[in-house]
C-alpha cells in the first residue's frame, strides 16, 4: 500500500484554523493526500531516489543529526542518506531475512540501530552495536503483515522500545539487548501484532495502538494494560501525535467507512472528519514545523482540488 506522486497545492486559503470560517482544503494527486490550512506556495514533485516498493516504516532520522536519514526500500538492504534524501548509498545488509519493517537508531550512540525485519516465520528484530557491521537476533515473533513492528520515542537517553507480535506487547528497556512480555492478547485473541503505536512524549508509560479490526487502544502503565477508546469495524493503520501538542492525535482509516479520526483529549475520544470520508487512507503524519500541515496516503484514485 503505497502512493507517490505529484502535489499540488491549492491557491485557496482556509481559514478554519484561525477561528474565522472557511474549510479544510484537501489536495491529492495520484495517491498522495495533503491537508493544509494556509496560503499555498509554489508546486513541488516527487523524485524516486530508490527503486523499491515496501510495508511497515522502513524510515529513520538521526536523532543527532537530522541530515541522515535511513530507509529500506521493501528489502534487507539498509539505505543511508547524508544529504536529507538527495543521495542514497547501502549502508548495511541484514542477511537472512526479508524486507526491513521498521528501523530505529539510538540518541545514546548512534552506532546503535534496532532493525524489525520479516523472516521465517517467526520474523525477528535485529540489533548492531558497530553501526551496521554486524547484526545479532535480539527477538523472534510473529509481525502483523501490514503493520509497523517497533514504537519508540527517541531523545537522549531514553532506551525503551516496544513491539507487537503472536499476539504479545514486548518491551525493552535497554534499547534491544533483552526483552520482557508485559501483555499477552491485549486486542483479543486474533491479533497477531499491532498495526502502528506510539508514545506520548513527557508521559512515556502512556501508549496508544491501533490495530487492523477493533479499532484504538490506550495504555497507561507502559503496555502492561489496555484499554479500547475507540471501536472501528476497519483497519486503523497509522496514528499521529502533533508536535507541541500530543493531545491531538490524528488517525486515518482503511475500510469501515475510510477517511480520518482525530482526538483533542490524547486519544480518550475521538471524532470524524468532515473532509475525506469513505476515501480509504494509509498512514499520516503531522508537520514537525507547522501543526496545520497533514499528510495522508492511498493508493488507486487519482484526485485534485478545484
Amino acid at each position: 500500500k503505497n502512493g507517490g506522486a505529484e502535489m499540488k497545492r491549492t491557491q485557496e486559503k482556509d481559514l478554519s484554523r484561525h477561528g474565522r470560517g472557511g474549510r479544510w482544503i484537501p489536495v491529492i494527486v495520484a495517491g498522495l493526500f495533503l491537508l493544509r490550512a494556509a496560503p499555498a506556495v509554489a508546486q513541488d514533485t516527487w523524485v524516486n531516489k530508490v527503486a523499491g516498493t515496501g510495508l511497515g516504516n522502513p524510515f529513520c532520522v538521526n536523532p543527532l543529526n537530522m541530515n541522515v536519514l535511513y530507509c529500506s526500500p521493501g528489502s534487507n538492504k539498509l539505505y543511508i542518506s547524508r544529504d536529507r534524501g538527495s543521495t542514497w548509498s547501502i549502508h548495511s545488509t541484514a542477511g537472512g531475512g526479508g524486507a526491513i519493517k521498521s528501523v530505529v537508531v539510538s540518541a545514546r550512540d548512534t552506532n546503535i540501530i534496532l532493525l524489525a525485519q520479516e523472516d521465517g516465520p517467526p520474523d525477528r528484530i535485529l540489533k548492531s552495536t558497530d553501526n551496521g557491521a554486524t547484526w545479532r537476533v535480539s527477538l523472534r515473533t510473529d509481525f502483523y503483515y501490514w503493520g509497523v513492528p517497533l514504537a519508540h520515542l527517541p531523545g537522549p537517553g531514553n532506551d525503551t522500545v516496544y513491539t507487537m507480535g503472536s499476539n504479545v506487547v514486548y518491551r525493552s528497556d535497554d534499547f534491544g539487548e533483552s526483552w520482557d512480555s508485559v501483555c499477552a492478547a491485549p486486542f483479543g485473541s486474533f491479533n497477531q501484532g499491532w498495526e502502528f503505536a506510539v508514545i506520548r512524549p513527557a508521559s512515556p508509560a502512556v501508549l496508544l495502538a491501533a490495530d487492523n479490526a477493533t479499532g484504538i487502544w490506550k495504555s497507561y502503565d507502559r503496555g502492561v494494560h489496555w484499554r479500547r477508546t475507540h471501536s472501528s469495524t476497519g483497519e486503523i493503520p497509522a496514528l499521529s501525535l502533533t508536535p507541541g501538542n500530543p493531545a491531538t492525535v490524528y488517525a486515518p482509516r482503511w475500510g469501515g467507512g475510510g477517511g480520518f479520526l482525530k482526538s483533542a483529549d490524547g486519544g480518550e475520544t475521538w471524532a470524524y472528519s468532515e473532509q475525506l470520508n469513505s476515501i480509504n487512507l494509509w498512514g499520516v503524519d503531522v508537520s514537525k514545523t507547522d501543526p496545520n500541515f497533514l499528510i495522508s496516503g492511498t493508493f488507486g484514485p487519482t484526485l485534485e482540488t478545484n
